[in-house]
This record gives structure tokens, C-alpha cells and sequence, in this order.
């Protein structure tokens, strides 16, 4: 499995406040990836780095290329974004015990895996994953989200709240996001009115 992003030595600084020292950070094609730190770590702007919004020293390799300001362009190609967030877990929790939780979260993560074999896929908080995709459209992430349905509704306990956007400039990939998000909070609604008795308390 190739690397998809490979950075070097990075270094980046607000001022005088050191956010990266000489990091380094390989993300494999397809693999799964999280990024955890306290308020002000630099979480943020790792994803602004790897955006090209913010001058760094050091190197960062995208898909191949070097992330500079003669490929840029290429590197910003239209992004996907798939946000899946798992219905009941919190009644899952309380009613079968942290356990329970735990396997539902990777029973689910599995069947991302088989969605999404080759993307990056992201756990973004305790019952939400976050898919990014390239050069997409559309209609592919919904076929996307109908296989992820579909194969969830194989299980007995895994069920998501999906929501789809895509932008044309991966620069704007903050704006996608939140849309995506808008978009699975309406999904989750929808599904939680056809089963009341579901709802997370």
C-alpha cells in the first residue's frame, strides 16, 4: 500500500509559538487515520498545511507531488466528503455496556473498510467517521452511501446518519465539511422520527 501523504520535517510557527517542530507523518492509501491533541496542538492547522493555505518549511507530499505553489492546482482538485455517524450508540452504551459500544464502533468501521478500501478514512469523534474523497461526484458518493446502508442493514446493530457533499476546490474543504455535516444531522432526523423509540436519551 503506497503512502498518499508523506511529510517531512515539518516546521510552522504562529509568531513566536511553535505549533510543528521537525514533524514527520506517513498516511498510507486506505488506511485509517486520527489526529488527537488538546485545543491548540495544531490540529487545525495540519489540515490548513495540508491545504497549501499556510507557508511552512520542510516538505509535504501529496499524491506523489510535493505540495508547492506550481501544483497546487492539481493537488486541490475536488474533494468528497462522507460524513457517517452511528445511530443509538449512546442506548447501546447505557442499556449493554461500554463493550457493546466499542464492538458496534468497529463492526461499523468495518464495513467503511469494505466501502472505502482505498480512501482515507477518519474516526472524528466518539460515534462519527469522516470519508475524504477526490476527484468525485455526487452521484458516486451516493452510491456510496446506499452500499454502506445497505450493508449496515446486513448487521443487527449498525445503522448511519450519512451525510454527502462535494466541493470543487479541496481549498474550500472547511465549507464541505460543514455541509456534510448539516446534511447527516438532517439524515439522522429523518431516521430517528421513523423510530421514535430509538432516540438516543
Amino acid at each position: 500500500m503506497d503512502n498518499m501523504i508523506v511529510i517531512n520535517n515539518l516546521n510552522f510557527k504562529y509568531n513566536d509559538n511553535v505549533i510543528f517542530d521537525n514533524f514527520n507523518l506517513s498516511i498510507k492509501e486506505g488506511s485509517f487515520t486520527t489526529i488527537l491533541g488538546n485545543n491548540g496542538s495544531g490540529k487545525s492547522t495540519l489540515v490548513k498545511l495540508l491545504c497549501g493555505l499556510l507557508d511552512f518549511d520542510g516538505s509535504i507530499n501529496m499524491f506523489g507531488m510535493d505540495l508547492c505553489d506550481s501544483n497546487i492546482v492539481e493537488i486541490r482538485k475536488n474533494i468528497g466528503i462522507v460524513f457517517a455517524d452511528l445511530n443509538g450508540l449512546k442506548p447501546m452504551n447505557d442499556d449493554y455496556g461500554h463493550s457493546a459500544g466499542d464492538k458496534l464502533i468497529k463492526d461499523a468501521a468495518e464495513i467503511l473498510k469494505i466501502v472505502f478500501p482505498d480512501q482515507e478514512i477518519y474516526r472524528a469523534g466518539g460515534d462519527e467517521f469522516m470519508v475524504l474523497l477526490r476527484d468525485t461526484s455526487l452521484e458516486q458518493l451516493k452510491q456510496y452511501e446506499k452500499e454502506m446502508k445497505d450493508k449496515a442493514a446486513q448487521t443487527k446493530s449498525v445503522s448511519f446518519a450519512v451525510g454527502l457533499c462535494v466541493e470543487e476546490d479541496s481549498q474550500r474543504i472547511y465549507e464541505a465539511m460543514k455541509a456534510a455535516d448539516v446534511n447527516m444531522y438532517e439524515d439522522k432526523k429523518k431516521y430517528y422520527e421513523q423510530f421514535p423509540d430509538r432516540k438516543r436519551r
